[in-house]
């Protein structure tokens, strides 16, 4: 071997030899991003701020959310510079914007994610959470009109200071660097059950992502507290579809023995770029109404009544519920309750004809119930969804 290449490779070794002696010379070994040592969180920001967008500072992220995967996408928008002068192509780019996002990954608990409900669905009355003794708390959460910052409604008493804010900050240590997402609002929110595992994902749209954050840095990330809440499991999970009505409640010859399903909220957020913001967005608000769909599958195709059902366009109603363990010491057990009072068939669609067992399909599509469904939780403001969880935190989300 050629002698320089000797001496480089002692080098890149940390060996470095000086007349006689053989010196360790400490050489500097890079910091990989592990995804299993990853830490993350989510927090809700101050409702204080008045209508300023984006927040004057981060939130401090206070507890570790245990993600599967998290995805940023900076959202730079470049367009090429061509002129006359340069007829051989493009000779700089222009950035025209900048919106960045992250898509998270994460597997679905009873506790911890009272602030994504709050923030994707945008209410929670401040009479809740009401407490059921032995330290649980039931939280009701609703999907709201707008997801802009407004003041609360008058019922709720607020005073003016105090703003209805449905954003939060995200940040994510990477072992190279803490990643951080200001001001980011929820663009989509899924729960998915595969006949597995009961997972989400959650789509977050923000004002700013930075590197270097002032609020959740590396020492903060380290000493956040452990996460051990129990998981929403496909054991505990029932679903429940019948006939809409006023009257009669959902009973179990209602229940549907599906494989998989899928609930997936998309709030139809957009943005854009104005003189007081530069590059960075505006407030995102939304630019059609929220759509809120599930999707499960039967595994076997035995019979047509949901083809007629759909056939005949017959309005119905229903309700997903997972039960978990108890609470504590106390006698109320953990829940996580998706409430739907208007409900109609979009699609059923049975496997292709084929070897094997054949399958079917359901898509159903939320509406804004025209009356309250009977068994079903009051809803403040009228819509599509509430959300019941049952757990251990006994404050409002949205007041923090």
């Amino acid at each position: 071997m050629p002698r320089g290449d000797l001496r480089a490779l002692a080098l890149g070794l940390g060996l470095f030899r000086w007349g006689q002696g053989t010196h360790v010379v400490p050489v500097p070994v890079p910091t990989l991003s592990i995804g299993t040592q990853t830490l993350a969180g989510f927090a809700h920001e101050s409702a204080t701020d008045g209508a300023q967008w984006p927040a004057d500072s981060p939130a401090r992220v206070r507890e570790i959310w245990p993600i599967l995967s998290a995805d940023f996408d900076a959202g730079v928008q470049q367009v090429p510079v061509v002129t006359r002068a340069h007829a051989l192509g493009p000779h700089a780019l222009d950035v025209v914007a900048k919106a960045p996002s992250v898509r998270i990954g994460f597997r679905w608990r009873y506790q911890g994610l009272e602030a994504l409900l709050a923030c994707a669905l945008g209410y929670m009355p401040t009479t809740y959470p009401l407490a059921l003794g032995g330290g649980a708390y039931r939280h009701l959460y609703e999907l709201s009109a707008d997801l802009s910052s407004e003041a609360w409604p008058a019922a709720d008493g607020q005073p003016p200071a105090v703003r209805l804010v449905r954003r939060g900050t995200f940040a994510a240590w990477r072992q190279v660097s803490v990643w951080e997402l200001t001001s980011a609002m929820v663009q989509s929110l899924v729960l998915v059950s595969d006949g597995l595992t009961v997972s989400g994902e959650v789509v977050l749209v923000g004002a700013s992502l930075t590197r270097t954050s002032a609020v959740n840095t590396l020492s903060v990330m380290q000493t956040l507290p452990p996460y051990g809440w129990p998981l929403v499991s496909v054991r505990h999970g029932r679903l429940r579809l019948g006939p809409r009505s006023a009257e009669a409640p959902l009973t179990t010859v209602h229940d549907v023995c599906y494989r998989a399903l899928e609930v997936r909220l998309e709030n139809n957020l957009a943005a854009t770029q104005g003189p007081r913001t530069g590059l960075a967005p505006e407030e995102y608000t939304r630019t059609a109404p929220p759509a809120l769909t599930l999707a499960f599958e039967l595994p076997r195709y035995a019979s047509d009544a949901w083809l007629k059902t759909w056939d005949d366009g017959e309005p119905l109603m229903g309700e997903l519920a997972f039960r978990g363990p108890p609470i504590g010491g106390s006698s109320q057990a953990y829940h996580l309750t998706w409430s739907l009072p208007a409900l109609r068939l979009t699609d059923v669609r049975p496997s292709s004809v084929a070897l094997g067992l054949p399958s079917v399909r359901h898509v159903v599509q939320a509406e804004v119930p025209e009356a309250a469904a009977a068994g079903m939780p009051q809803a403040a403001l009228g819509g599509p969804v509430g959300v019941e969880v049952v757990c251990g935190v006994g404050n409002n989300p949205l007041l923090g």
